[in-house]
């Protein structure tokens, strides 16, 4: 991850320090196996009726009202409108690894993949605690040792979630380096 971007992770984490700034660039990384099947959480359990399947342009509108409500849920301010907040995710879909978790075809969260790290991890609040955030930190975690990212330290729902699939504490940052000014912690997996 650029070291001057700091992005959401889960509906808890620092955002980007500009919407109209780049989208990360390319990571290279090779297609994900298993697309448009039924999506397996890290315990290998089947979410019924959760598919996961790659973004494409046409999701960006769509992300973004995800994007808002997770947000909202969580307490993060939203800084920038819809329509700000869709072009980046354009920008993101086209340059980066995104995936969409889909509860009975309806798009349900969405997790951005980026050089080793979860760029965001985002998850309607209507859909909370059914395996989907699961399901996509399963996904990124799956090819990606030592995956990195970071959480809003005041949002104990993200926090405990992370925790809960092993992350850990790296270190503390104090706001100053994220677009909202709040304290921020930097989680990661360490491997078993």
């Amino acid at each position: 991850m650029p070291s001057s971007v700091r992005v959401s992770a889960g509906s808890a984490g620092a955002s980007p320090p500009s919407l109209d700034a780049p989208a990360p660039a390319p990571h290279g990384r090779a297609a994900v196996d298993g697309i448009g099947e039924t999506a397996l959480d890290d315990s290998g359990t089947k979410p019924a009726g959760l598919t996961l399947r790659p973004a494409i342009p046409a999701d960006a509108g769509t992300l973004a009202a995800i994007h808002r409500r997770a947000r909202e849920s969580a307490d993060i301010p939203n800084l920038h409108s819809r329509t700000s907040v869709r072009r980046f995710l354009l920008r993101t879909i086209r340059q980066s690894q995104v995936m969409i978790a889909c509860r009975d075809g309806v798009p349900a969260g969405y997790a951005v993949l980026h050089n080793g790290w979860l760029d965001q991890l985002y998850i309607h609040p209507d859909h909370h605690r059914r395996g989907i955030g699961s399901a996509l930190l399963a996904w990124a975690r799956r090819d990606t040792p030592g995956l990195r990212l970071y959480c809003f330290a005041h949002n104990a729902r993200a926090l405990a979630f992370y925790r809960s699939h092993g992350a850990v504490v790296l270190s503390e940052g104090d706001g100053s380096d994220n677009e909202e000014g709040l304290p921020d912690l930097l989680l990661g997996f360490p491997e078993a």
